[in-house]
C-alpha cells in the first residue's frame, strides 16, 4: 500500500520560512495598531469628559460659593450634584426635583462640550475602531454620571443611550476635515458613482445652506442683541423681585449664557412670525406679546412687546426673504459657482439657467431639517402644569422658518431668469443690427470701388439712343426725297 509523504520542517524552503515570518510580524503590527486606535479612542472620551466636568465643577463652585456668601447657608455641599445635573441636561437627559421639573436642554453647554469633543477628536486622529471606542465611552460617561443621580433622572434608558450617542455624532462628524480618513473615503465613493455635475449641484447646494443657516444666526444675533436692550428694565425689575444681591445676579446671568442659544432660536423664529409659548402663562408673537403670573425668572423679563406698525411688521416679515434672495443671486452670478449671465447663446449656456433648480432644493432640504431640529432642541419644559411646554413647536413654526429660504431663492433665480432673457434679446437685437449694417457698408464699398461699371451703362445707353436718333432722321430723309421726286415726274 502507498505510504503518505510526510513533510517535515526540513522541506521548508527559506523563502518559504521568511515570508512567514513577515506575514506573523505583519499581523502582530496589525493588532498593536488596532490595539494603540482603541486605547486612544478610549483615552479621547474620559479626557473630553474630564475637562468638560473640570470647568463646569470650577464654574458652579464659584457661583455656590457667592450663593452662600449672600445667603449665609452653606452650600458647599451640592457643588458635585448641581455639576452632574449640568453634564446630564446638557446631553439632553431629563431632570425632576421636588420644586420642578426640566427637559429644556442648556445648548449652550452642549455645543460647548461637542466643541472639547470634536478638539481632542482632531488632535488624536485615530481608525473607524478608536473612534467606536470613543463613542461608548462617552454614553457610558454619561449613563454612570445619570447612575448617580438617579434618583433626580426622568429620561429612560433608551434616551440616556441616543441622545449622549447623538452629541458625539455631530462632534464626529465636525471633526472630518479634508484630510481626515472619513471625509476621503466618502469622497472617493461619492466621486466613483456620481457624476461631476451632481456633485456640483450637492456641493453648491450644501454650500448655499451654509450660508443660509450663517445668515438665520445673524439675525437672530441682531434680534436677541435688540431684545436684551429694549428688555433690560424688565430684567432689572425682575432681579429685584427675587431679592438677590449684585454677585448672584452677575453669576445667574452668567450661569443664563448655557440658554443663550435657545433664546437665539426663539429671537429668531419671533422675527420670522412664529409663535414662542411659555406654556399656558405667554404668548409671543409679532401680533400678540401677553403673559400672566410668570415666574420670577430675568431671562422672561427680555421677551418684547408685539410691534403695533402693520408697516413695521411687513418689513420685518419682508427682509429676510430679500436677504436670502441676495444670497441667491450672489450664488447664481458667482464665478467659482454657477457664474450666469455670460453672453453663450448655446444649448449648453441655457441649461446652465435650469442646473441650480437641484442645488437650491437641496439647500431649502437642508436648511428645514436643521430647522426641525433647532426648534425641537431649543423647546423643552421647566414645570409639570403651567410650564409643561417651553418654547416652539414644530408643527406650526416650521413653515415659517422654511418660508423666506423658498421665497427668496425662487425669487433670485426668476430674477436670473427675467435678466438672461432681457441679456439675450439685447444681444441678439444688437448683432442683428449690427449685420445690417455691415452689409449695407459693403454694398456701398462695392459701389465705390466700381464706378466704370457705371459709366459703361450710361455710355451704352447714349450711344444706343444716338443711333435711334439717326436712324429715325434718315427714314425721314428717304421718304422726303421720295415725295419731291413724284411730283416731277408727274409733271414730266
Amino acid at each position: 500500500m502507498a505510504r503518505g509523504r510526510s513533510i517535515s520542517s526540513a522541506s521548508i524552503t527559506p523563502g518559504e520560512e521568511n515570508a512567514s515570518k513577515s506575514s506573523s510580524a505583519s499581523q502582530r503590527i496589525v493588532l498593536i495598531n488596532r490595539g494603540r486606535d482603541f486605547l486612544r479612542g478610549i483615552l479621547t472620551a474620559i479626557f473630553a469628559m474630564g475637562l468638560y466636568a473640570l470647568s463646569l465643577l470650577l464654574f458652579v463652585s464659584l457661583f455656590i460659593l457667592v450663593a452662600s456668601m449672600e445667603t449665609g447657608v452653606d452650600l458647599s455641599t451640592v457643588n458635585y450634584s448641581f455639576t452632574a445635573v449640568l453634564i446630564v441636561l446638557s446631553q439632553g437627559i431629563s431632570i425632576q426635583t421636588d420644586a420642578l421639573a426640566i427637559s429644556i436642554i442648556p445648548l449652550g453647554l452642549t455645543v460647548y462640550s461637542v466643541i472639547i469633543l470634536r478638539l481632542l477628536m482632531i488632535r488624536r486622529r485615530t481608525q473607524l475602531l478608536g473612534y467606536v471606542a470613543t463613542a461608548v465611552v462617552w454614553v457610558s460617561l454619561v449613563a454612570g454620571i445619570s447612575y448617580v443621580i438617579r434618583d433626580f433622572i426622568t429620561s429612560s434608558i433608551v434616551e440616556i443611550i441616543v441622545h449622549p450617542l447623538i452629541v458625539f455624532a455631530v462632534a464626529f462628524v465636525l471633526s472630518c476635515t479634508r484630510d481626515s480618513i472619513v471625509y476621503q473615503a466618502i469622497r472617493k465613493k461619492i466621486t466613483t458613482y456620481w457624476s461631476a455635475s451632481i456633485q456640483k449641484n450637492i456641493s453648491l447646494g450644501l454650500r448655499t445652506s451654509r450660508r443660509l443657516i450663517l445668515t438665520y444666526c445673524g439675525i437672530a444675533l441682531i434680534t436677541a442683541v435688540v431684545w436684551i436692550v429694549r428688555g433690560f428694565a424688565s430684567m432689572q425689575a425682575v432681579f429685584a423681585m427675587t431679592h438677590m444681591g449684585i454677585g448672584a445676579q452677575i453669576m445667574s446671568s452668567i450661569l443664563t449664557l448655557a440658554w443663550l442659544p435657545n433664546l437665539l432660536i426663539w429671537a429668531l423664529a419671533w422675527t420670522l412670525g412664529a409663535t414662542l409659548n411659555i406654556g399656558t402663562l405667554g404668548t409671543f408673537n409679532l401680533w400678540i406679546g401677553q403673559s400672566n403670573n410668570l415666574p420670577p425668572i430675568p431671562v422672561f423679563g427680555l421677551f418684547p412687546e408685539p410691534i403695533t406698525s402693520s408697516i413695521a411688521r411687513t418689513v420685518t416679515l419682508v427682509v429676510p426673504i430679500i436677504i436670502v434672495a441676495c444670497i441667491g443671486l450672489y450664488c447664481l452670478v458667482r464665478k467659482n459657482e454657477y457664474g450666469l449671465l455670460k453672453p453663450e447663446h448655446s444649448v449648453q449656456g441655457v441649461l446652465a439657467y435650469i442646473y441650480p433648480i437641484g442645488s437650491f432644493i437641496i439647500s431649502v432640504i437642508v436648511t428645514i431639517i436643521v430647522s426641525a431640529f433647532a426648534i425641537t432642541l431649543s423647546s423643552g419644559s421647566l414645570g409639570s402644569k403651567n410650564l409643561s411646554h417651553l418654547g416652539l413647536t414644530v408643527s406650526s413654526s416650521l413653515n415659517n422658518f422654511g418660508r423666506p429660504v423658498q421665497w427668496g431663492l425662487l425669487a433670485a433665480w426668476l430674477i436670473i431668469i427675467v435678466v438672461g432673457l432681457a441679456q439675450f434679446s439685447i444681444s441678439y437685437l444688437r448683432s442683428y443690427f449690427i449685420h445690417r449694417v455691415e452689409l449695407n457698408n459693403e454694398l456701398d464699398d462695392e459701389l465705390d470701388t466700381n464706378p466704370e461699371n457705371d459709366l459703361e451703362e450710361t455710355d451704352i445707353s447714349t450711344t444706343h439712343h444716338d443711333r435711334t436718333t439717326v436712324s429715325v432722321d434718315s427714314e425721314e430723309t428717304v421718304l422726303s426725297d421720295q415725295s419731291t421726286t413724284k411730283p416731277e415726274e408727274n409733271h414730266e
